[in-house]
């Protein structure tokens, strides 16, 4: 069949990306693993429905894990857009005391959000990142 080596191709790029993250990595690093998982998650459930019953499986199987991936380092992006609006908000209120104090809780608060999503995507991502959740791309 065509279409599972079309995933293949879509998951190498991620797999790439993904496999090479580390904790000190730019936002947009992230940002770009974020991207290539919702493409390859998509790409896995339109072809799922052409397959049979057993590789089908694992085609949804491999989607749902893409989408806790994307899920994750949906919450990291949201998090780093927060603090970059935060700062930027911040730069125009400099003499705003109780503002700044309270908008330094937000930014600290965002700020661990952040962290705490990169933690986390390193067990959903080793999660995805299995060979038996590849075989059925080479049907």
């Amino acid at each position: 069949m065509a279409l599972p080596p079309l995933v293949r191709q879509s998951w190498k790029r991620l797999k790439s990306a993904g496999s090479a993250l580390d904790l000190e990595d730019a936002d947009e690093d992230y940002h770009e693993v974020r991207k290539r998982a919702k493409h390859t998650r998509y790409a896995a459930e339109c072809v799922a429905p052409t397959l049979d019953s057993d590789p089908v499986d694992a085609a949804q199987r491999f989607a749902r894990r893409a989408r806790a991936v994307q899920d994750i380092l949906g919450e990291h992006q949201d998090a780093t857009i927060a603090c970059q609006e935060i700062r930027r908000i911040v730069s125009e209120r400099i003499s705003d005391g109780p503002f700044n104090f309270v908008a330094g809780r937000l930014l600290e608060r965002q700020e661990i959000a952040a962290r705490d999503a990169r933690s986390r995507f390193f067990k959903v991502w080793h999660k995805l990142d299995r060979k038996k959740n590849c075989r059925w791309m080479k049907v």
